[in-house]
């Protein structure tokens, strides 16, 4: 709540002030990149790594390219989840699915994988073939 109001507001002040606001950009154009889906895939399989090396330097690195690497993942697979809620469900998913995710800890490893798939480009690809036969004028 605390985030949307902060957004009205500057939104508000901007208007006011005549400063130019950028151009809002639809979740659905923004296409994530392939290899940053990659490098992150590899980077979250780091994790099992680490164990193995001796030198702290080398896993105090490799643990946080596994945070990273996941965090990124995990965001690419919340946006699909949203994207495919709101544009071939026709239903608000995403809350409902981040409460489920709290409580299950262990669907983020599918969301991991899910977010390495829509970054990878075949969950990408479906997703527009479904969006196109929906709405063909777009």
């Amino acid at each position: 709540m605390e985030g949307i109001l902060i957004h009205v507001i500057s939104i508000l002040l901007l208007k006011r002030f005549k400063i130019r606001d950028f151009e809002r950009i639809n979740l659905y154009k923004i296409k994530p990149n392939k290899a940053v889906a990659y490098i992150c895939f590899i980077a979250t399989f780091s994790f099992f790594f680490i164990g193995k090396i001796n030198n702290e330097v080398l896993k105090n690195i490799l643990t946080v390219l596994f945070i990273l690497g996941t965090i990124v993942l995990i965001y690419y697979g919340y946006i699909f989840i949203v994207l495919y809620g709101s544009l071939v469900l026709k239903k608000n998913i995403g809350p409902i699915f981040v409460i489920v995710c709290l409580f299950v800890p262990t669907m983020l490893i599918g969301l991991v994988i899910i977010g390495f798939l829509y970054g990878a480009g075949p969950l990408r690809q479906k997703l527009e073939e479904k969006v196109n036969k929906i709405y063909p004028h777009e």
